[in-house]
């Protein structure tokens, strides 16, 4: 195979063509093979409540605080919802992480 940065775009597409059929017949879909590779997090994903705080924790270090608005804006997972069916609010969790937490503004 040829330096995939060389290829022509029709080459790369057909490539892209053959790993998805591929992927398809050996791991049932892309997301799964994506999965195994590493390349991607199961949909079905189970974090952790400290994998959770490390998250909390990570948007506090680059913002100063957090609240759903900004945690939300970090693409950060869990999601915000995913965080608030476990510990019933946004602010629970960020007390029981010990991170700064400031209410998303009012509109």
């Amino acid at each position: 195979m040829s330096n995939i940065r060389e290829m022509s775009e029709q080459d790369f597409i057909s490539l892209l063509k053959t790993v998805y059929e591929e992927s398809i017949l050996r791991y049932g879909s892309l997301q799964k093979a994506m999965v195994i590779a590493d390349l991607a997090k199961s949909p079905n994903q189970v974090y952790s409540n400290e994998q959770i705080y490390e998250q909390l924790r990570k948007v506090e270090l680059e913002n100063g605080f957090v609240n759903q608005a900004i945690y939300n804006m970090s693409k950060s997972k869990p999601t915000s919802y995913a965080i608030v069916s476990r510990f019933g609010t946004f602010e629970n969790a960020c007390n029981i992480a010990k991170v700064k937490f400031i209410p998303n503004p009012r509109k």
